[in-house]
Order: structure tokens, then C-alpha cells, then sequence
């Protein structure tokens, strides 16, 4: 089975759909940092449970997202379901 997204594919594919959502985006705009707020949504159960998680590559990512938006004092939000 080929994995869906690893850690040596992750840049690439995530390349590849933005470059397939590009034509969909109709307005173009910049977060503001006193302002924003980090949503990280389900990441768990299917994204993330062995035996082979298929989100799993891109969890550090999510980390360092985290720890950035709580280093500058802004919320970092989960939710599941």
C-alpha cells in the first residue's frame, strides 16, 4: 500500500493541493496576529491511531504551529468529536 502522505512526500503534497484549491480562492487576505487564534480541528482516531496513522506526518508541523501561537500569547484551540 502507498502511503497517503509521509514525512518525505508532505512538502510535495501539500504543494499539489495548493496549487489544485488555487483557482477556488476569490479573495486574498493576512492574518492579524493580535487577532488570531489557532484552530486545530479532530486530530485524533482516524488522523492519528496506529497501527499506521495516516496524519502522522504532518503532527510535528501541527506542534510547531502550536508552540508558535503560544509562544506569542494567542489561543490554540482543539476540538473533537
Amino acid at each position: 500500500m502507498i502511503d497517503y502522505i509521509s514525512p518525505e512526500t508532505l512538502d510535495e503534497k501539500t504543494s499539489e493541493w495548493l496549487e489544485k484549491i488555487e483557482p477556488f480562492i476569490f479573495s486574498r487576505w493576512e492574518l492579524d496576529p493580535e487577532k488570531s487564534a489557532l484552530l486545530i480541528i479532530d486530530c485524533q482516531n482516524f488522523f492519528v491511531t496506529q497501527p499506521e496513522p495516516d496524519g502522522a506526518p504532518i503532527l510535528p508541523r501541527i506542534r510547531e504551529l502550536a508552540r508558535t501561537f503560544r509562544h506569542a500569547g494567542r489561543p490554540v484551540i482543539f476540538t473533537r468529536h
